[in-house]
């Protein structure tokens, strides 16, 4: 992904609910330091959108900006490709960022079939570099 010019982000290292009163602060900062694309980015996605005073403070302590999604793909259940394009195609409109997994086993062969469809209907993919508008997407 990242040869292909993509840039990878960081959403923790094993994808826990970052507001649960069992993680303390230590724990919520270790999970943000070993999260895939750890230093490469310097955006956050919080798991489930899960994020609180505490959790925005350590993010932003760490140097990151808190980045949420607009669509979730559902790739994570593990749905089939086209469901997925479906899916995303049903809730796309100018500006929303979607959400994909990295290790989702349909994410590979929906990816160009929904990118073809998007740029089709006149959207533009990954214009700008990213981090315009992050702290207002919707909570």
């Amino acid at each position: 992904m990242v040869s292909e010019g993509h840039r990878i982000c960081n959403h923790t290292y094993s994808h826990p609910n970052l507001k649960a009163p069992n993680l303390s602060d230590a724990d919520v900062i270790r999970e943000i330091k070993m999260g895939a694309g750890a230093g490469q980015c310097s955006l956050f996605r919080p798991p489930m959108r899960a994020t609180d005073a505490r959790v925005e403070r350590i993010v932003r302590e760490l140097g990151y900006m808190l980045y949420l999604w607009d669509i979730d793909s559902r790739d994570w259940e593990g749905i089939p490709a086209e469901d997925m394009v479906n899916r995303v195609l049903r809730r796309a409109y100018p500006g929303a960022v979607v959400l994909f997994h990295l290790h989702a086993p349909e994410t590979p062969k929906a990816l160009p079939i929904l990118i073809k469809k998007l740029r089709k209907a006149g959207y533009v993919i990954g214009e700008g570099d990213g981090d315009a508008g992050a702290p207002n997407a919707p909570n």
